[in-house]
């Protein structure tokens, strides 16, 4: 079995509170479950309303599936952060290997 990881962090930087934050995390987490089915934490950052740090975990069957959809959530991340006037600063991602 395959577990793809993300580590993503976007910056906001036009959030002026944890409220502004929240709204954006939670639109973006909604919309990376409902598109991927994936598991989703903030895992940093979590007292800093402009910086959002999300890990993501998704189990696949092949190295293939995992690259594919690696490469479909961050093309999903980059607009996503275009069309919120935020800003994709790193998405970082590895295939585990579970026996």
């Amino acid at each position: 079995m395959l577990i793809l990881v993300l580590e993503v962090l976007i910056k906001l930087p036009y959030a002026n509170s944890l409220k502004d934050k929240r709204s954006i995390r939670q639109s973006l987490v909604s919309q990376l479950k409902k598109g991927f089915s994936v598991s989703v934490r903030e895992t940093a950052h979590q007292e800093d309303y402009q910086q959002l740090h999300l890990s993501l975990a998704l189990v696949c069957l092949s190295e293939l599936e995992c690259e594919q959809y690696a490469q479909r959530i961050e093309d999903f991340l980059y607009d996503f952060t275009l069309n919120k006037s935020c800003e994709l600063q790193e998405v970082n991602w590895d295939i585990l290997v579970v026996d």
